[in-house]
């Protein structure tokens, strides 16, 4: 039984329909124009102001606060479902056994794949002499922080789980495997991670592994072709949750509460591992994105203060100002240890040593000096006019500071160094706090006023090629053996969507959108997907084969203009050798030859 979406959405949102999908006020932010849609058919939501999107269970999460299993139950007991568990001995029960599975499924992984890492063979060196001379780690650290290599070919982990007697269907629940998840078949898994270096993921309480993160190497396939992520953690599961989880936070828990200074927060796992290993030992880091609420409120638990290195340039220092209301709602005082332009905690702790990285903190500004520093070096705040939106900013940040005497302190250190009256300046934080920061309500309504109509929004080949595909998922087979991936604009979150999702169709890795959603890398893979399938509901083509071989024969048009505008360039720079010459002249007489000969689309059935 499937539960109806717009059925359970209706128990906390107003809905009204819109063409073939529904609209409403966002369940997430205050609103007066509905910038909340829901598509029945694809089963999906997506709220144009937050850019939250998801399907039924994940609504049911985000507006009642429930975990993944919990929000699971309630929609069973609320449309009469009876779950079936493997025990057949009910859900707590099943849920610990599962959950041990899990985490005997990652340890064996971090063995296996840390035993592949030291292995006695031409490519584990390779990868070896990539973690000691390129990135400058001893293999002493890495046996500490069981650094390991998932071989591109092997399926030796696989081989091994299935013989230890975990099923098919819990390896794929893992995420440490990819491959069909109706019946899942052995056959056709293919590990997640291949030719990737592995960072084993740790939860805090025990230090079990509970996820990975796995950076690119010179042998991950597809890495050229499909210009795929530099780092790629592991999707959701019951053991991780990584808007929840903090590398390092196992280690860096104990030393923190002896620390004056609290937690260092740094960007990667990588310069987490630099910083610990240098003597930083409250070393931290995200899950490759940036900091999340749910983090600073866990971090809290900990320490009541955090420092936020940071790069130099106007983008770190943008960011950083985006972190600071988020600590002050979380109840941290933050100081910013602000780096060069360009350098993060690897690269000034390979080159320069531990030293270098003590001064800066040492010299770590406090929340009024950082963010006084961070609006009188942006351009856009320059002049009078400039300096009053300045303080409507600081305004912004003040209000999220929950105690009157904090907030007052610090308003009266910022008026120091922005040179502003401090009476003034209190007046207008009074009457920002007042109008319940109306302006920033203002902005978020215009956006949503803007995007009320999604089937308006500009769209670009590969977003128009994704629209026909969800509308008819059996062109995707039939695009396989038409397009060529260089065709693709990878410079686009939909284009490089798009090219990952039909190179796993044709790996075997996914069998339909509704899995290659599911296994979405990070939030805004996940959100433009279901901002795809909510949009596509008033999107629909009469003739969706005819309208797609229009499609990829303009892709096909725009590659070849572009790769002939290409060789045109490098053969006028005269700086070719003869034979290299030679090659693109025949290349450009191929593809202009090509013009007339469009591809054209066949779909298999």
């Amino acid at each position: 039984m499937r539960v109806n979406i717009v059925e359970e959405v209706e128990r906390h949102v107003r809905l009204q329909k819109a063409g073939r999908s529904y609209k409403g006020l966002s369940p997430f932010a205050t609103e007066k124009t509905p910038s909340f849609y829901v598509n029945p058919d694809k089963g999906a939501y997506y709220c144009f102001s937050t850019t939250k999107g998801g399907d039924v269970i994940r609504f049911v999460q985000e507006v009642e606060h429930l975990p993944f299993g919990e929000a699971i139950e309630v929609l069973a007991q609320r449309h009469n479902i009876t779950l079936e568990y493997e025990s057949g001995s009910g859900p707590n029960r099943e849920e610990r056994s599962r959950r041990a599975a899990l985490i005997e499924i990652h340890e064996q992984a971090r063995a296996y794949y840390h035993q592949c890492l030291m292995a006695n063979d031409p490519l584990a060196e390779k990868v070896r002499e990539y973690w000691t001379d390129k990135r400058g780690f001893s293999l002493e650290v890495a046996a500490d922080f069981s650094i390991g290599f998932d071989p591109p070919a092997s399926d030796t982990l696989l081989r091994r789980l299935l013989k230890d007697g975990f099923a098919p269907d819990l390896l794929i629940e893992s995420g440490l495997f990819v491959g069909p998840e109706d019946r899942p078949d052995p056959a056709r898994m293919k590990s997640r991670f291949r030719g990737r270096l592995m960072i084993p993921i740790r939860e805090p309480s025990q230090g079990q592994v509970v996820a990975f993160t796995a950076r690119e190497l010179f042998c991950t396939p597809g890495a050229d072709q499909y210009k795929l992520a530099k780092y790629v953690n592991s999707p959701g599961t019951p053991l991780f949750h990584k808007s929840r989880i903090l590398f390092n936070l196992e280690r860096a828990q104990k030393p923190v509460r002896s620390d004056e200074g609290g937690f260092l927060i740094v960007e990667g796992q990588l310069d987490a591992i630099r910083c610990f290993t240098n003597g930083f030992t409250t070393a931290i880091a995200p899950q490759g994105t940036s900091i999340t609420d749910d983090q600073l409120h866990i971090l809290k638990r900990y320490s009541d203060k955090v420092r936020v290195v940071l790069d130099g340039d106007a983008a770190g220092q943008r960011a950083a100002l985006r972190v600071l209301p988020m600590c002050f709602a979380a109840g941290l005082e933050p100081t910013f240890v602000v780096l060069p332009a360009g350098q993060d905690p690897d690269s000034m702790l390979s080159s320069q040593g531990a030293d270098s990285l003590k001064n800066a903190i040492d010299a770590a500004l406090s929340p009024m000096q950082f963010m006084a520093s961070a609006l009188l070096a942006d351009p856009e705040y320059a002049g009078p006019r400039g300096l009053a939106e300045a303080m409507k900013k600081s305004n912004e940040i003040l209000a999220s500071v929950d105690s009157e005497v904090a907030r007052q302190e610090y308003l009266k250190q910022l008026c120091e160094r922005m040179r502003v009256d401090y009476q003034a300046a209190r007046a207008d934080l009074a009457r920002h706090i007042l109008r319940g920061s109306s302006a920033q309500t203002q902005v978020t309504q215009a956006q949503a006023e803007e995007k009320e109509k999604p089937v308006q929004r500009l769209t670009t080949l590969e977003t128009d090629l994704w629209y026909l595909i969800l509308q008819e998922e059996a062109l995707a087979s039939g695009l396989l053996s038409v397009m060529e991936d260089k065709w693709i604009d990878t410079t686009l979150m939909e284009g490089r969507l798009l090219g990952r999702y039909l190179w796993e169709l044709k790996e075997g890795l996914v069998e339909s959108i509704e899995a290659f959603a599911s296994r979405a890398e990070d939030e805004q893979e996940r959100n433009c997907l279901y901002e795809m399938q909510v949009t596509s509901a008033n999107r629909c083509s009469e003739d969706p084969i005819r309208d797609a071989e229009k499609i990829i024969q303009s892709m096909f048009v725009r590659h070849r203009k572009s790769r002939i505008a290409y060789i045109d360039a490098k053969m006028a720079s005269g700086e070719l050798a003869q034979e290299q010459l030679q090659q693109l002249l025949q290349e450009r007489v191929s593809l202009t030859g090509a013009k007339k000969q469009l591809p054209s689309l066949r779909i298999q059935g």
